[in-house]
């Protein structure tokens, strides 16, 4: 199951999950990280494969530069 992670280096969030056998990252933006936050996910919790594929479809979890970030301030870290 994909699980919200905080990064040390800058405060920020990303996703990770096992996949096909090896632990894969996205990153989070901001928006994203609120929607799970009002879920009451917050760092080291666990959620649905449904609900990481919504945040997929609305463009808020991204792969390296597979989906560019729609806005900057999307990756200021946010405070859950």
């Amino acid at each position: 199951m994909p699980t919200l992670e905080k990064r040390i280096e800058d405060g920020g969030y990303y996703i990770r999950d096992f996949v096909r056998g090896e632990y894969r990252t996205w990153q989070v933006q901001g928006e994203g990280v609120r929607i799970l936050a009002r879920r009451g996910i917050t760092e080291g919790e666990r959620f649905s494969k449904d609900l990481f594929m919504d945040l997929m479809t609305k463009r808020l979890v991204y792969h390296g530069d597979s989906i560019p970030p729609r806005r900057s301030d999307n990756h200021a870290p946010i405070q859950l």
